[in-house]
């Protein structure tokens, strides 16, 4: 498995704050578990051995599994919560982590650039920011149709409307149907 259990206890351990507990523990629910793992088997013929950023991290599961799966190991969590770098360097040490918006993060810095919580973005930030890249980077982006959450501002209807919603050239889409939604990718340059 990919998560260091010890880490997490630990971690959970040490932790006043309740609702970083939940989240925490959010981060690594079976549907996170399982929208990574798609991800991981979707894109692995695409991703290189590269300095990678995966936007909108979180705490940085999705980079441990990258790691752990020898398929990057230069990898960059950035998540705008200053939650997510304290308490990502005590669960994840393998990986760099910053604090930043998606607007402050230099793109051309890295050969990969992922981002599973484009639902958290508006697109208008997400093209600008995409805009800002120089061509030939890979980008994976992640969305889905799991309008019933806060902090799920910019929701997609089909995988269409997604692809429709990006500047991107896109070499493959793909949907994962879950119990709950429907999580949509494409991976582009």
């Amino acid at each position: 498995m990919y998560m260091n259990y010890k880490n997490i206890l630990s971690v959970l351990d040490r932790c006043d704050d309740i609702s970083i507990v939940k989240d925490i523990i959010n981060s690594v629910n079976d549907n996170q578990i399982f929208s990574k793992e798609w991800l991981i088997e979707s894109c692995f013929k695409h991703i290189t051995n590269t300095p990678t950023v995966i936007v909108g991290g979180w705490y940085g599961f999705l980079g441990d599994m990258l790691i752990s799966n020898d398929m990057c190991d230069d990898i960059t969590i950035c998540d705008m919560d200053p939650n997510c770098k304290k308490f990502g360097q005590q669960l994840y040490p393998r990986l760099k982590h910053s604090t930043k918006r998606m607007g402050d993060i230099e793109p051309n810095y890295y050969n990969q650039i992922i981002c599973t919580a484009c639902e958290h973005i508006t697109d208008d930030e997400l093209n600008t920011f995409l805009s800002k890249r120089l061509d030939g980077k890979l980008i994976i982006l992640q969305s889905n149709n799991y309008f019933g959450i806060d902090g799920h501002i910019n929701c997609k209807q089909s995988l269409q409307e997604f692809k429709n919603s990006i500047d991107l050239t896109i070499i493959d889409s793909m949907e994962l149907h879950t119990s709950k939604y429907n999580r949509f990718m494409v991976i582009g340059y």
